[in-house]
């Protein structure tokens, strides 16, 4: 479960991610192997593995579909091949579209839009262009959550670096569990000053 809001008053945008609230998000905690930080594209499908008539070429393969993926995948070139994360954390951020979902919404309410009503995004992806080619107003973004959700928020916040590098990404958390490995540390510690954008991070124990 996730909330995006977005004040105008204050200039921000902000993703939280719920916790640990049932036996589903349960399974997400207790999936505690590690796996590659970001999207698995060789699993990620939308069609189910049917053929689509409208809107695909001969393959039955939607080539804007395709062409967004391979933006995407391109986001997380530059983690390094060592780092790895929680697989559970990672497929709540990443499965499903979630993650791509996700980065529409918060561009469509950076440009003025919402989350229910994003025909910009739309008429740029037939176009073939990724969301975050789209000019957008002026707004802080913020990640957060508690436990799960506090996981969750941080792995998003790392995706949003890599999506929007010049910008100042915070994520701040509250009872966050481990999430990835000594590799994955060492890599969110780089981030703070990576390409002129900077990622920081900050949260609290609840006892």
């Amino acid at each position: 479960q996730v909330l995006i809001v977005r004040s105008t008053l204050r200039n921000y945008i902000a993703v939280a991610y719920a916790g640990t609230d049932d036996w589903t998000t349960a399974l997400s905690d207790g999936d505690i192997l590690t796996t590659p930080f970001g999207p698995d594209f060789t699993t990620n499908s939308s069609d189910d593995g049917e053929t689509k008539q409208n809107g695909t070429n001969g393959s039955g393969i939607d080539p804007n579909r395709s062409n967004k993926d391979q933006k995407i995948k391109n986001l997380f070139e530059s983690v390094p091949d060592d780092v790895r994360v929680h697989r559970g954390f990672n497929n709540a951020v990443f499965q499903n579209d979630g993650f791509s979902t996700v980065l529409d919404c918060i561009i469509s309410t950076r440009i003025g839009g919402n989350c229910s009503n994003n025909s910009t995004i739309a008429k740029r992806d037939n176009s073939n262009i990724l969301a975050t080619d789209l000019p957008s107003e002026n707004y802080q973004l913020y990640t957060t959550g508690h436990s799960l959700g506090a996981a969750d928020s941080m792995l998003l916040g790392a995706a949003l670096h890599l999506a929007f590098p010049i910008e100042l990404i915070q994520s701040i958390n509250f009872g966050c569990p481990k999430v990835g490995n000594l590799e994955w540390g060492s890599w969110m510690n780089q981030l703070q000053t990576d390409r002129g954008g900077t990622y920081n991070q900050s949260g609290r124990d609840l006892r």
